[in-house]
């Protein structure tokens, strides 16, 4: 077992963990420095692994409600309804504003010297401002003032780009305008890369949607903390998928070599194979996983076999973030038999094609694209320590 702890990055997130999430209310003054600690009020009474519960930090959440961009009011009119959504959850006060920007007001300014976020679960969503304007992001902000998972329309309205200026694609008429002709540029909840703000899609102004809102009052960078588990990761190599399952899981032992005394165990790739589900590589019963830079992906090792990571598997084992958008998978989900249509007829065929995951977000996508790709195509796999 290897033991992990990243000064300088952080946590966790949650695809449906800690159903009974119980949000600590407290008074701000609006203006808490990095220095402030957290008080009774600011604690949860069962914290999570991988959740921030000792420090005070903003809030972000994504709204439970759906409106649309072009009623909003304005950004004022959306800043009310942030701070009447926390209040709703018993948020503390802190300045909350909606990541939307307009002709006048990029929204990475409108978080004056706001630094610092969590989920409503206390898992980090982004580790301080310089993170969030990069598009850093450490858990993906699919979590309602409530503490919900968002599991429809994962579409959020944005107008912003990746470092918080003014998109092209439009706003409403500065989210003013119910016209069915307008859209606007939005974002995926569920991803972890710069999707999460500027994804491929545009929302029409007069269609109901999302808005993400962050707390502003806090000014800090947080932290991950240290947890035990063993590690999982992206491969640097890639593959193709008719190469063979010797050749998808010698993708992580070359990883292992070049990383020597990284691992404690041997690792093998999440792939479906013939008459074994991904899940079944693995031994369940022993500590879950995490991610080189300390994230936690799953709050037990057995949850693997039912649900997707926390957090999206995009790092490779030296700690650098993927450029591959695809991974080889073989199967709907980490416990579903593959069919040979499936995995490139067990991995072996060439004029097949096979089930592929995409390593920025969580939920379904992690495991499977809504397309399959041809097996002469040359993509990683996720690999997990055994």
């Amino acid at each position: 077992m290897v033991r992990l702890g990243i000064s300088g990055l952080l946590l966790l997130l949650s695809l449906g963990a800690c159903s009974e999430i119980q949000v600590p209310v407290g008074d701000s003054d609006g203006g808490l420095d990095g220095d402030a600690t957290a008080g009774p009020d600011a604690m949860v009474s069962d914290c999570a692994i991988g959740a921030i519960c000792d420090v005070v930090a903003n809030y972000a959440f994504v709204t439970s409600t759906l409106q649309a961009p072009g009623d909003l009011g304005g950004l004022g009119g959306a800043d009310a309804l942030c701070k009447m959504r926390a209040a709703a959850a018993g948020l503390p006060d802190t300045g909350y504003v909606a990541w939307l920007s307009n002709t006048n007001t990029n929204a990475g300014d409108r978080l004056l010297n706001g630094s610092g976020w969590i989920r409503t679960d206390k898992r980090p969503f982004a580790l301080s401002k310089e993170d969030l304007l990069a598009g850093n992001i450490v858990y993906p902000l699919h979590l309602d003032e409530f503490g919900n998972a968002i599991s429809t329309l994962p579409d959020v309205v944005t107008g912003t780009d990746a470092m918080g200026v003014q998109t092209t694609d439009g706003d409403c008429e500065d989210w003013t305008k119910k016209d069915a002709g307008m859209s606007a540029s939005a974002g995926i909840a569920v991803s972890a890369s710069i999707d999460w703000t500027i994804g491929p899609a545009t929302i029409p102004c007069s269609r109901g949607t999302r808005i993400y809102c962050l707390g502003t009052g806090v000014t800090r960078t947080l932290t991950i903390p240290e947890v035990d588990g063993r590690v999982a990761w992206i491969s640097s190599g890639k593959a193709q998928g008719n190469a063979g399952q010797a050749a998808l899981h010698g993708l992580c032992e070359d990883d292992v070599l070049a990383e020597p005394g990284r691992l404690n165990g041997v690792a093998q790739a999440l792939i479906a194979i013939q008459g074994t589900t991904a899940a079944e590589l693995f031994d369940l019963s022993q500590a879950t996983w995490v991610r080189p830079d300390g994230v936690v992906l799953w709050e037990k090792a057995e949850d693997m076999a039912t649900s997707s990571p926390l957090a999206p598997i995009r790092l490779r084992l030296d700690g650098a973030p993927t450029t591959s958008m695809q991974v080889w998978t073989g199967a709907a989900n980490q416990s579903m038999m593959p069919g040979p249509e499936d995995n490139c007829g067990n991995w072996q065929l060439t004029n097949s094609k096979a089930n592929i995951g995409q390593p920025s977000s969580v939920g379904n996508l992690f495991f499977k694209l809504p397309q399959k790709q041809d097996c002469d195509t040359a993509l990683p796999v996720y690999c997990l320590e055994d």
